[in-house]
């Protein structure tokens, strides 16, 4: 039985990555984690939100892109190849949910 623990607080979203076993989880500690589900290892953490993260979704057509809201109102898009956020979006309220339809990014809040 795997015990991989990504995160010290309330997990909120997963998302996998199959064709390369990793998993992406967001967290009530501000950060996105990708882990190696086979080593169960934390790889890389993410950070760049200053309130919980709410919602974790992946792009359709490239692996290494990953959306991430937040209760700080913002939408950050991440590059697994990076550490850093690579676009942030800024809303009026804070965001609880994404939606990836075709090339649109709806959210929720």
């Amino acid at each position: 039985m795997a015990t991989l623990k990504p995160h010290n607080k309330t997990i909120r979203s997963k998302e996998f990555c199959v064709d390369e076993a990793k998993m992406f989880t967001c967290s009530d500690d501000f950060t996105v984690g990708m882990s190696d589900i086979e080593n169960e290892v934390v790889q890389q953490r993410f950070s760049g939100h200053i309130e919980k993260v709410t919602c974790l979704k992946k792009h359709k057509q490239n692996p290494n892109v990953l959306y991430s809201s937040s209760s700080d109102k913002t939408i950050r898009t991440w590059d697994s190849r990076n550490k850093y956020s690579v676009s942030t979006f800024t809303a009026q309220e804070p965001i609880w949910a994404i939606l990836i339809v075709g090339n649109q990014i709806f959210v929720g809040g």
